[in-house]
């Protein structure tokens, strides 16, 4: 910067380096600081603004446990705890907690994504161990995920919170049976729940023939696509029925046994 200056505009600087200063001694209390500079004339300046320090002790916070007191006894289900913290600054503060649930054990991934083995359950409800896995956030609960699929994760997630240690050579031979389980399940239990919209503006006909509206079944969506096929093969498995004599129908059974 100073050989550009002075090539550029005839003037010589003279950049010095950062000055740091070294200060001992402070007590614990708020500083006012700023910094006076001299240049070589001897006229004086100051920083435009004024920095704050703040010294604070360097001890832990002091918790009190206010209520309930030690040892005590009460009839109610439903328990406030409340602590009091303060410091050496001065700073005061009350937390209040309710007691809602008593998990043994639980998986937390992130904020209200969580799964808990719940035994304790406000007002005063008791659970079996393993008998209420509570669970938020997670696809065991989201009804748009298949009937298969949750069964088998309240399965792993029970397993899991059943053992006090995880064994990994055990716990992938049941993800190994899950997808030999899942490869023989009824396509109802493995598929996604979803809604079709405007099915009659795609599909105008799903009984005699099968028709799109569009004309061609690659412009019309897939959920609607799929679920056009399946009333159709539906509509012929029932005109089958129909048609066919009792001898027939029984024995077209038989042969499925």
């Amino acid at each position: 910067m100073s050989a550009h200056l002075s090539d550029f505009y005839g003037i010589s600087v003279n950049l010095e380096p950062l000055i740091i200063c070294m200060v001992a001694g402070f007590t614990v209390q708020n500083y006012t600081w700023n910094c006076l500079a001299f240049d070589n004339t001897n006229q004086p300046a100051w920083a435009d603004n004024n920095y704050t320090l703040h010294i604070v002790a360097d001890t832990s916070p002091v918790i009190s446990l206010v209520s309930p007191r030690n040892d005590s006894h009460t009839s109610s289900t439903t328990i406030s705890f409340t602590c009091n913290l303060t410091d050496d600054n001065n700073a005061e503060n009350f937390l209040n907690f309710e007691l809602e649930s008593i998990a043994k054990n639980a998986i937390w991934l992130a904020k209200k994504k969580y799964m808990q083995n719940i035994v304790w359950k406000d007002p005063d409800i008791h659970y079996d161990e393993l008998s209420k896995i509570s669970s938020k956030g997670f696809e065991i609960i989201q009804s748009s995920t298949p009937i298969f699929a949750r069964e088998k994760l309240k399965e792993l997630i029970t397993y899991i919170f059943s053992v006090e240690k995880l064994n990994m050579k055990e716990f992938a031979s049941l993800l190994k049976e899950t997808k030999r389980q899942f490869r023989l399940t009824d396509v109802d239990k493995i598929s996604f729940s979803k809604n079709v919209n405007n099915y009659q503006k795609y599909i105008l006909n799903d009984t005699d023939e099968l028709t799109f509206g569009t004309g061609n079944s690659k412009q019309s969506p897939h959920g609607i696509g799929a679920k056009a096929v399946r009333e159709y093969k539906s509509a012929l498995e029932i005109k089958k029925i129909a048609t066919q004599t009792d001898e027939e129908y029984l024995l077209e059974l038989g042969s499925d046994f």
